[in-house]
């Protein structure tokens, strides 16, 4: 036989994965870990936005909506956000920006 042959499918590389176990990789990523992700990321942004004593109601309130409204994003931002305002104190936002 020479090499040009098809290989049949009882001979294919067992190395490279087949479609089903791609397909059920992204299905375990798509399902079971971004819902997990942004979750966690969810839950740590209302319990860091309820402990940040340098935000106001209304802040505090707008940084809630933007956390559970916006599933990944939302989170990461207002991470950052109350991250910033702990940094920089009771410091009135016109001031902030001038700095």
């Amino acid at each position: 036989m020479t090499t040009t042959v098809l290989r049949s499918a009882g001979e294919a590389n067992p190395m490279v994965p087949d479609a089903m176990e791609v397909m059920g990789l992204g299905f375990f990523l798509v399902f079971l870990i971004l819902p997990l992700l942004a979750l966690i990321l969810t839950i740590w942004a209302v319990v860091l936005v309820m402990r940040t004593a340098t935000l106001d109601i209304t802040a505090k309130g707008v940084l809630l909506l933007l956390a559970l409204m916006a599933p990944i994003l939302g989170p990461i931002l207002v991470l950052f956000l109350c991250r910033q305002s702990r940094r920089g104190g009771a410091v009135d936002a016109d001031v902030a920006w001038r700095r």
